[in-house]
This record gives structure tokens, C-alpha cells and sequence, in this order.
């Protein structure tokens, strides 16, 4: 650059003016009142041989781009479940007024398979058996049967109602009885016979089993003879241990004396399984009576 500016001192305008017009290829406007010299340069526009003459073209616009398609948006309408049941399913009509004086749960458990056909029915006629001897053979029902709920043991206790009983039962207050043992202490005041305690002392010692009731119904009644009986009559278990074979014919009463059990309740249990023996071998004895009288016949016809 020092070697440059010397140069351009050292020589005219004019001739700095072509020498520096030839290097950078611009137009150089000198001014030479100004010391040291200087120049404004201007910046030279060149075209093309096929140009000159001719406007210079415009530039030409950027392509615009391609708009892409976008596919057609599918709406799916959404899918939505039925609203659930907030609330319980209420019973049917027919069962609510069956059921009227019982309050019951919304959701009702079910009842045991075919229980028409297992449950004792109680109809409040003096041939029946008393109200209590009624609810604890309901009691072994629903021990038996593992029915805890109670919705279930109410409604099945209900449905063993007959006659008057089931007419007096229907006629109490809806919604007035929330417990089984609520039903069953109504029950008991309107059906249980209140006798004299003399009264009940000379039924338990008059006990017999009635022709055909089974070993189990017996002793549900003479347990319920032996507790109602007041505490200052009452004979002792040992008495009761005692007086329960004499309930039965000769043949049961000796056999349940030959096991000689240390308790009541293990000469009951004794009674049953003594009972189912003697079913067996009385149909064994009755199978071979008819093997006997056919071979007699068929000898009789081969006689004649």
C-alpha cells in the first residue's frame, strides 16, 4: 500500500487515472484540488455480448411451491357405553308385597336350590307342632345349609307360613321387622301356646314318638318340651338321659340303652344312626320275605 500511494503521487492525475482504471476496472473520478489526492470510486456494471443493448431481464420469480393435499380428515363418532345402575335393581313387585312387613336389602341374595321341597311348613292348627319346636327345626334347616345371610333365613323362614299364619303375617306393618330374630320373636308371641308349667311337666313326662315322624323331628320336639320347662322343674340332663328312649318302640329304646352314651346329646346322634340301621335291615328283611314266598309258589306250582 506505501508502494501504491507512492506511485500515485508520483505521476499526473491523468496518469494515475487510466493505470488504476485498468487494475480495478471502475470508473475514477479525480479530484485534484484535494491534497493528497484521492478518488471515489464507482462500481462498473458489465453484461453479456448478447445483452448489450438490450434492458437488462428480471429476475426471475422463485417457483411457488407445490401445495400438498392433505387427506380428507374421517370423523368416527365416539362410542359410548350405557350408563351403568347407580342404584340397586328393587325387587320384583309381586315379592315386595309377599315380603311387605320385612325390610330387605336393594340386592337380595339367592335362595338354596329347590328349598320348597326341604322346609317344614307351619300352619298354627293343633295337630302342628308348637311355634318354638317350629323355629329350631328352622335353626338345623339353616345350620344344615350354611344360610348365614339374613335376608335369606327371614324370607325362608316366611315362606314356611301356612293357612292363618301366612294371613297374620301379611297383615303386620310394611317395613316393621329388620331382624330374623325380630320375626321370630313375633312369631312366638302370637302362635306359642303358653301352657302351665305343671301342663308342660306332665307333657314331657308323657313323650312318645308319633307313628310315622322321624328320629330327627323327635328329638327337635322333646328338646323343645325339656327347656320350656322352668328352671325349678326342670329335671336334671342325667333325668332327660334317662327318659328319651322311652320315646321309642322296644326294639330303638334297647338298642340306644345297649350303647350306653354319657351324654343326652350323644344318645340323640346314637338315635339317628340307630334308626338308619334298623331302615337297612328291615328292607333286608323285606327283600328276603319276597325271595321266600316266590320260591314257595314256584314249588307249589311244580306240585300241582
Amino acid at each position: 500500500m506505501r508502494h501504491l500511494q507512492t506511485r500515485i503521487q508520483a505521476t499526473t492525475l491523468a496518469d494515475f487515472v487510466e493505470n488504476i482504471s485498468d487494475h480495478i476496472g471502475s470508473t475514477i473520478t479525480a479530484h485534484e484540488e484535494s491534497y493528497p489526492p484521492y478518488v471515489s470510486v464507482s462500481p462498473i456494471i458489465t453484461y453479456p455480448e448478447s445483452a448489450v443493448g438490450s434492458p437488462p431481464s428480471p429476475p426471475t420469480p422463485p417457483t411457488p411451491p407445490t401445495p400438498q393435499t392433505t387427506p380428507p380428515l374421517i370423523i368416527i363418532p365416539a362410542i359410548t357405553a350405557p350408563p351403568l345402575h347407580t342404584h340397586p335393581t328393587p325387587p320384583p313387585r309381586a315379592m315386595a308385597a309377599r315380603f311387605a312387613p320385612l325390610v330387605l336389602p336393594a340386592n337380595l341374595h339367592d335362595m338354596p336350590a329347590d328349598y320348597q321341597s326341604k322346609i317344614p311348613m307351619f300352619d298354627g292348627t293343633p295337630q302342628s307342632i308348637t311355634a318354638q319346636q317350629h323355629i329350631d327345626k328352622m335353626t338345623t334347616f339353616f345350620d344344615l345349609y350354611e344360610l348365614d345371610e339374613e335376608d335369606v333365613t327371614m324370607r325362608l323362614f316366611v315362606q314356611t307360613f301356612a293357612g292363618e299364619v301366612r294371613k297374620w303375617f301379611r297383615g303386620l306393618a310394611a317395613n316393621s321387622i329388620t331382624t330374623l330374630e325380630a320375626l321370630q320373636n313375633q312369631f312366638l308371641d302370637r302362635w306359642e301356646i303358653r301352657k302351665d308349667p305343671l301342663q308342660i311337666n306332665a307333657e314331657y313326662n308323657n313323650l312318645k314318638r308319633n307313628p310315622g315322624e322321624s328320629v330327627q323331628d323327635y328329638i327337635i320336639r322333646f328338646n323343645s318340651v325339656y327347656n320350656a320347662i322352668p328352671d325349678d322343674l326342670r329335671p336334671s340332663r342325667k333325668s332327660a338321659l334317662l327318659k328319651f328312649p322311652d320315646g321309642f318302640d322296644p326294639e330303638m329304646a334297647y338298642s340306644l340303652r345297649d350303647r350306653d352314651p354319657p351324654t343326652l346329646e350323644e344318645m340323640q346322634k346314637i338315635a339317628v344312626s340307630v334308626e338308619a340301621n334298623l331302615n337297612d335291615k328291615r328292607a333286608r328283611m323285606k327283600a328276603e320275605k319276597r325271595v321266600t314266598i316266590k320260591e314257595e309258589a314256584s314249588t307249589s306250582n311244580q306240585v300241582l
